[in-house]
């Protein structure tokens, strides 16, 4: 089963937005083929991703 991150959602062609991913929702990210990922949030990622 494929899960999506928190709020994920589509904000335009090829440009989507969600909350920070766990590793249960890995797989569906790898189906999106992404080529970016930017991390807009005032703490650090903890790294265990």
């Amino acid at each position: 089963m494929l899960v999506p991150p928190p709020n994920f959602g589509l904000v335009e062609d090829s440009l989507y937005r969600s909350g920070a991913p766990d590793l249960l929702n890995f797989p569906f990210l790898e189906t999106l083929s992404l080529k970016s990922v930017i991390w807009l949030a005032p703490e650090e990622p903890d790294g265990t991703l």
